[in-house]
């Protein structure tokens, strides 16, 4: 069964609702707490692609969440050291979600991709 557009529907809603939360409770309001918002906003355009089984927009999907997913764990370690303890934890929240959500996308995506693999080949 195809579970591709869920798993990144759900994945890129979670992106969209921490970066926001992360953007709205950071007083200063950074401009880059909204690229997790923007991520999740491409990912989630391309659902309808990976509903209807789009190799290439499946590649490339697995491609920025993997890519992303590094971008918030290089933050996360990052943000160990950070000197604000709110802003610290906040941090820490927000890119330990986004890294989990991440991983676990791009887990799913490429034992689908092993799965075809194995199936065409048989």
């Amino acid at each position: 069964m195809n579970k591709q557009h869920i798993v990144n529907a759900t994945n890129a809603l979670i992106l969209i609702g921490v970066g926001l939360f992360s953007y709205f409770s950071n007083e200063t309001r950074p401009l880059s707490a909204l690229i997790a918002p923007l991520v999740g906003f491409i990912l989630l355009s391309s659902s309808s692609g990976l509903k209807s089984g789009n190799k290439h927009i499946g590649h490339l999907v697995a491609a920025i969440t993997l890519l992303f997913a590094i971008a918030c764990i290089v933050q996360f370690t990052l943000s160990l050291d950070f000197p604000d303890e709110i802003a610290r934890s906040r941090r820490l929240f927000s890119f330990g979600i986004m890294s989990i959500s991440n991983l676990l996308a791009t887990v799913y995506y490429v034992r689908r991709f092993i799965w075809i693999k194995r199936n065409i080949n048989n």
